[in-house]
């Protein structure tokens, strides 16, 4: 888990979960916004509660890796997982 402080109160997590088997990294991103008026120690250990919320659910499984999709992969993927 990796904590970037990007200003003005916008902090982006970076989780990985190992390698996908075509050799890329499987890593999930999120933008944490924090109230920007309190003091980077404040501001970090707030951010941190919150990356540890993020990262359980996408442990679990909750989150998922951004990635792109066509409309017809979509619909392929729902068939196969809803149509029974």
């Amino acid at each position: 888990m990796n904590l970037e402080n990007r200003g003005n109160g916008s902090w982006r997590l970076t989780i990985s979960d190992g390698y996908a088997p075509d050799g890329s990294k499987i890593r999930c991103r999120q933008m944490i916004k924090v109230d920007p008026t309190r003091t980077e120690n404040a501001q970090r250990r707030e951010t941190e509660k919150q990356a540890a919320l993020i990262k359980a659910d996408f442990r679990r499984k909750l989150l998922t890796v951004n990635r792109r999709i066509t409309l017809a992969e979509l619909a392929e993927e729902y068939l196969a997982a809803f149509a029974a």
